[in-house]
């Protein structure tokens, strides 16, 4: 069986890379050829065009804008990680059509791909172009959503009703299918924790810090992580690497402004502790066995809910 996986993969984001690896390497380990479709979505891929700014509104443009230019400065090493995966040729939105006939089975997920405030709404994500509803499938969707607004809902039901096979990575997006088109989606766990520990330290690079480190993981600002992690220092004497850099509050550490996907898994597992507002950092830190918390930041209840669902599955609540 060959199958196509569609995802966010092409952006130098930490845990869109990786949850895309450890889809594929799973669905390979399972004797399935996989390969992921490399389809370039314009209004994630440049979010600096004005047509964003129109949609999204003056912060969140200025938010992704900033975001654009961070997450330029680990490019290189993400698409040196990005060689590990096996993909289609580069498609547009026109050339979806070909691919038809290409595979067995399409696979949209895991990630955020049904969230419509980060592509613009692109059907592309919900498989429209595939011809065969029995071909189409997700794994670990997430609409990173705690509700569907009501202007998009009609369309959400019809693209959701041609799914054959359907599962999500949150209670609260098995929630919003149900309410829907009436069908309850499976649970399923994020791509990440498909690969063994062992799996996942044959393609991490160990970092060269040769003391004890706390490390942070921040995906936006946030002064009381900071404050938490200056504190937790000084009382075990340990250093501090900030990914991509200490958001909020400036501390004393080491900036990891540039480290790739690679990196990244390697100061977690080699990490004393792991404070972070990520998703896949906390994932991460499970997997490898970590002492780590989570900062839920405050007013976004789509991420708390996604942080709960997998602290109660893993009775890890203690660790906000």
């Amino acid at each position: 069986m060959k199958a196509g996986i569609l995802t966010f993969h092409r952006v130098n984001n930490y845990g869109a890379v990786l949850q895309n690896y450890a889809l594929q390497r799973a669905l390979e380990k399972c004797g399935c050829e996989a390969e992921t479709i490399d389809y370039e979505c314009d209004y994630i891929e440049r979010p600096y065009r004005f047509i964003n700014l129109k949609t999204k509104g003056f912060k969140s443009y200025l938010m992704g804008v900033g975001g654009h230019i961070v997450y330029g400065f680990r490019g290189d090493k993400t698409r040196k990680f990005r060689k590990l995966l096996k993909l289609s040729p580069p498609l547009k939105r026109k050339d979806l059509d070909k691919l038809n006939g290409r595979y067995d089975i399409f696979i949209a997920g895991s990630d955020q791909v049904w969230n419509y405030k980060l592509s613009n709404f692109d059907h592309t994500y919900f498989l429209d172009f595939v011809k065969n509803p029995a071909q189409k499938a997700s794994y670990a969707a997430s609409f990173g959503l705690d509700k569907i607004e009501k202007p998009y809902r009609e369309e959400y039901k019809k693209m959701l009703n041609n799914f054959q096979h359907l599962s999500v990575r949150e209670n609260t997006g098995a929630k919003i299918m149900e309410e829907l088109i009436g069908r309850k989606p499976t649970v399923v766990i994020d791509p990440s924790m498909l690969l063994t520990e062992d799996e996942w330290c044959q393609v991490l690079e160990p970092p060269k810090y040769k003391h004890d480190y706390i490390l942070v993981y921040q995906l936006g600002f946030c002064t009381s992580t900071l404050e938490f992690v200056q504190q937790m220092a000084k009382r075990i004497n340990s250093e501090v690497v900030c990914l991509p850099f200490p958001m909020g509050k400036f501390i004393p550490c080491h900036w990891g402004l540039t480290k790739g996907p690679a990196e990244l898994l390697g100061l977690i597992k080699n990490a004393k502790y792991v404070v972070t507002s990520s998703y896949h950092g906390m994932m991460f830190s499970i997997l490898f066995h970590k002492q780590f918390y989570v900062e839920i930041p405050s007013g976004i209840s789509q991420v708390k809910s996604r942080v709960e669902d997998v602290l109660s599955e893993f009775k890890l609540q203690n660790r906000i």
